[in-house]
């Protein structure tokens, strides 16, 4: 798994006092005693995003104290903050450092007890975003001419939450990484305020009506910072006359594939983040205008290359702009200058510009989800160079021969549902065109009576693509306890299995009228007999498909605890020995528990059989197993 990006760090008590008394010998317990005005100070922590796809974000510990977060306060007397309210505590405040410092010094409202003129303690509310991006205060506009990233804020007299507008880049060396602050995500916090009493944080929600904590010295606000995006990596290859990706031949020499645009939907590019999330550890995007229409889903296309209909006079279009699609994967030049732009190859390649010091195969770019399915469609180019032909490959000189291709798909996960973007995930999906030689065959046939000739002449059908593999019909109709051969098919008993030249593999658990969902469980754990869910997690991981050999007619997966819920009743029926198909313990789905980091669901092999929740790596341990998925 990818490296944790945690960092942590204090902001160091700043103190001032109204009273002759020498600071130097005197007490914390004396200060508050005497009521003397503190600072109010932060701590900073980068929340570890776990995902089926891995950690998202670029940010690390430098790069924030470098860069610092900012911060939004406002003082609404004995009042709860509502949407009246101004920044009017501090506006974008700058955090950072070593020590998370800011300047100016702000200090608790110190207004309580017999001589205060209210009688509640006052209250302060703050909202925070990372990394912090200089502003002017009077308009909200970002200072510099950023077309990129974070453009802008609320201004500083605006009423209600603030909010931080954002503009994506395709180019992974512009790209921002976008978070924002809550109070500690997976529990809620309760300090001692100076009044008496206490008062509690939601977790995963700003620092809402904060009062003057009883220890205001040294008392610390903590922001837990959360990716506002998703980190989006696309790589694109061509497979040549194979099924297996990576494993085909290179394309010919004299041929190029050339991507001449592409088309995404499913996130937007441009909005506006709400800082005052509504929902715990979720963040609040709405339409870039920071107003309460709520974010939409974008069509986004990208056009680069020759072809694309963008084209000015000559054979390089002198109005092309590559700034989208990375460079080497289209056409900008001639046919006798493709040295460098040799089109889309074997070898995977980043499908966005990633011309930087450093340009990867994984480089990200963020995006802004919306919670609707990926869609993609990509228009390319094949082009062959060709003497014998009249016509020109796409510089207009060039012999050849030049036939575009468009395909358009919903991209959908290993487990087979569609593609949803979340915030603070990382996703990488990998476009593979496939590419099939034209070949021949020949054969000169004998020579027959005229009045023996006989024949059909069918018309060549288009279809979509591979035919999808066929579930063995035994399968289908053997009933649940029925296992699964090696070979794909039915048997009552393994015995049976044997004897048709087999080895039984799986024990079927649950049947749906679905394809894909009806469930076998395999027969052996896959790993060691117990281990930790974090352990598992990371070795081969649950993204990887389960080390089983193939079977025709379904998959294999690490079971859910949909899977398990499915299958609790057929196991139900079996006897307390299960007659050797499983054994007793506990067995670790693939699913966590949220809203609790630290716990997975699992499944108890004995009296009932139920699925719960356990916790990941308290020691303890249990088995792992496949389900075949047909």
């Amino acid at each position: 798994m990818n490296k944790k990006l945690l960092f942590a760090a204090t902001v160091a008590a700043m103190l001032a006092s109204c009273s002759s008394d020498d600071l130097s010998v005197q007490t914390a317990a004396k200060q508050e005693a005497q009521g003397l005005e503190n600072a109010v100070s932060f701590e900073a922590l980068s929340q570890r995003s776990l995902t089926r796809a891995g950690y998202a974000g670029a940010m690390d510990n430098d790069q924030l104290k470098d860069k610092g977060f900012g911060v939004f306060g406002y003082y609404t007397d004995l009042n709860e903050y509502d949407q009246t309210s101004t920044p009017n505590f501090m506006y974008n405040q700058k955090v950072s450092g070593a020590g998370w410092t800011y300047s100016p010094i702000k200090y608790w409202p110190n207004e309580y007890g017999s001589n205060a003129q209210s009688d509640d303690v006052d209250k302060l509310t703050f909202f925070a975003y990372a990394p912090y991006t200089e502003n002017a205060p009077a308009t909200g506009k970002v200072t510099g001419d950023d077309q990129v990233g974070i453009t802008g804020f609320t201004r500083a007299t605006a009423a209600g939450d603030p909010y931080v507008k954002y503009v994506g880049s395709l180019d992974p060396t512009k790209c921002v990484d976008l978070c924002w602050g809550v109070a500690d995500p997976n529990q809620n916090v309760t300090w001692n305020i100076i009044q008496g009493g206490s008062q509690t944080m939601t977790a995963g929600m700003p620092w809402m009506n904060v009062q003057r904590p009883q220890k205001s010295l040294g008392q610390k606000m903590k922001f837990f910072f959360k990716h506002a995006l998703s980190q989006l990596n696309v790589q694109i290859d061509a497979d040549v006359n194979t099924d297996t990706h990576g494993a085909g031949a290179e394309v010919d020499s004299k041929s190029k594939v050339y991507v001449r645009s592409i088309t995404f939907n499913g996130f937007a590019m441009k909005g506006a983040l709400n800082l005052n999330n509504e929902d715990a550890n979720t963040p609040n995007w709405k339409g870039y205008n920071c107003n309460n229409e709520p974010i939409l889903t974008e069509e986004y296309t990208i056009y680069d290359g020759m072809k694309d209909g963008k084209e000015g006079t000559g054979y390089v279009a002198s109005n092309e702009k590559v700034t989208g699609l990375n460079p080497t994967i289209i056409q900008t030049k001639k046919w006798a200058e493709q040295a460098a732009t040799d089109g889309v190859q074997k070898t995977a390649k980043n499908l966005f510009n990633n011309t930087g010091d450093n340009p990867q195969v994984t480089d990200p770019i963020y995006v802004i989800p919306t919670g609707d399915n990926m869609n993609v469609t990509i228009v390319y180019d094949i082009e062959t160079e060709d003497a014998n032909l009249a016509g020109t490959v796409s510089d207009n000189e060039t012999p050849g021969v030049s036939i575009e291709n468009k395909i358009s798909k919903t991209i959908t996960l290993t487990n087979g549902d569609a593609m949803k973007l979340e915030a603070g995930k990382k996703y990488t999906i990998q476009l593979h065109l496939g590419l099939s030689q034209v070949e021949f065959d020949a054969e000169v046939s004998d020579w027959a009576d005229a009045d023996a000739v006989n024949g059909e002449a069918w018309l060549p059908e288009n279809g979509e693509g591979d035919a999808a593999a066929v579930v063995d019909p035994s399968l289908i109709a053997a009933p649940v306890g029925y296992f699964v051969g090696a070979d794909g098919k039915a048997y009552e008993t393994k015995d049976a299995a044997t004897a048709a030249s087999t080895t039984a593999v799986a024990w079927i658990a649950y049947k749906s009228a679905n394809a894909g969902e009806s469930l076998a469980f395999a027969l052996t754990d896959d790993g060691p007999g117990g281990t930790s869910w974090n352990a598992f997690n990371t070795n081969p991981g649950w993204t990887s498909t389960p080390n089983r050999p193939a079977i025709s007619g379904g998959t294999w997966r690490w079971p859910t605890k949909d899977d398990f819920d499915n299958m609790v009743a057929a196991f139900m029926t079996l006897p307390r020995d299960d007659n050797g198909i499983i054994d007793v313990g506990y067995y670790w789905s693939s699913t966590e528990y949220p809203p609790y980091a630290n716990l997975a669901w699992s499944l108890y092999f004995a009296g009932a059989r139920n699925v719960s929740a356990s916790n990941k790596d308290d020691g303890n341990y249990s088995r792992v197993r496949a389900v075949f998925a047909f």
